[in-house]
């Protein structure tokens, strides 16, 4: 695999609380990648380890090989949207990226490009303190895209866009992966990162639980079947012999985890039980997010 991002056994100890630890896992060329996780799981203090804002207890975290502080010129290579951005409420949005433009040594030339490509060149001129934080997410987003960089890392870019706003964001960085970019995104709007991204790291009390492709976690999950049956008890105790746990749903309702519609149908026709009705259930990555966060049993 090509990593444009990794990070090796990663440990960050604030006073005696750890908020990572040991952490690995590394980031492919031309991904989008998401960075899930409860509140607290360590993803924050992840992002800002890689992007040189905070020094590591342990282990490292580069860019392309290197340290964020090791990068000759960092604005080329990465470009981040990091907690709540700060601007100037009485700058415009042209303003605000000409500024960070001059700093970033990028010519004013791309600024308007970058503000029609993120929607605001109708807004150009107008103040940021005038600006929703849906727009403002937006010119976070044309900032962090100054120095053409081939990472982004992006904390959150969905917060405070509408429906339209989302769709959006998810067509934006589709856009991105297809130039040949690599996005690191964590969310917590579950069911947009199902549908934008390439796989998915989840992070549980700093450290990794689970990480691959959106489609082989919920199907290694398994999807449950429901199942109304002549008789719910009868069915029970015949799966049960198959090792198959199934739990009731209602009157003439049960639940089997970890079969298959043909299993369940099976073990029925066997017994002589009829069966009204049946369907799968595929695992959604929400479902997987609380499953291995251990947020379902709250």
């Amino acid at each position: 695999m090509d990593a444009v991002i990794e990070v090796d056994s990663l440990t960050k100890r604030f006073g005696r609380t750890v908020a990572v630890d040991g952490l690995s896992f590394a980031v492919p060329r031309g991904s989008i990648v998401g960075f899930l996780g409860p509140n607290g799981s360590g993803k924050t203090t992840t992002l800002r380890t890689l992007l040189g804002l905070t020094t590591p207890t342990a282990g490292r975290a580069t860019v392309e090989g290197r340290p964020y502080a090791a990068l000759p010129d960092p604005a080329r290579v990465i470009g981040a949207v990091l907690d709540a951005a700060q601007f100037h409420p009485g700058r415009t949005g042209r303003d605000h990226l000409r500024v960070f433009a001059r700093a970033a040594g990028v010519a004013r030339s791309r600024v308007d490009a970058l503000l029609r490509l993120v929607g605001l060149g109708e807004a150009a001129g107008r103040r940021v303190r005038g600006y929703s934080l849906g727009m403002r997410q937006r010119l976070s987003l044309a900032t962090a895209l100054l120095g053409d960089p081939r990472v982004l890392v992006l904390d959150e870019p969905a917060n405070g866009l509408d429906p339209q706003g989302i769709r959006w964001l998810r067509d934006f960085l589709r856009d991105r992966r297809d130039e040949g970019r690599t996005v690191l995104v964590s969310s917590h709007v579950l069911s947009e990162v199902a549908q934008v991204v390439d796989e998915v790291l989840v992070l549980h009390k700093g450290r990794l639980v689970a990480q691959g492709p959106v489609a082989e976690l919920t199907a290694a999950a398994g999807a449950p079947v429901r199942v109304r049956s002549a008789d719910p008890g009868r069915l029970s105790e015949a799966l049960a012999a198959r090792g198959v746990t199934a739990t009731g749903d209602g009157p003439g309702w049960l639940v089997a985890h970890r079969t298959t519609a043909e299993s369940v149908g099976a073990t029925a026709a066997e017994h002589r039980i009829a069966i009204y009705e049946m369907a799968a259930h595929p695992r959604t990555l929400e479902d997987i997010f609380l499953h291995v966060t251990g947020e379902a049993d709250r």
